[in-house]
């Protein structure tokens, strides 16, 4: 998946992503920042917004925002 595809436009996932990221900073401070964690997030992201849409919905271009504020935590 690429970072250009419209659902990582999205400041919502934007924000979801930098959230994860500063916790994982937080946790493991000697490693401080790690280039390539977001790739290991992005498959977690899938699979769990999976979970909250339609088979029928494409993934690529769901609305997050559509989601409630209590499935995006």
């Amino acid at each position: 998946m690429s970072p250009l595809m419209a659902i990582f436009q999205q400041v919502v996932v934007q924000e979801l992503f930098e959230r994860i990221l500063f916790i994982w900073a937080i946790r493991h401070p000697a490693s401080g920042y790690v280039q390539g964690i977001n790739d290991l997030v992005l498959p977690f992201f899938v699979v769990f917004l999976s979970e909250f849409i339609e088979n029928d919905v494409d993934i690529e271009n769901f609305d997050i925002s559509s989601l409630s504020e209590s499935n995006r935590r």
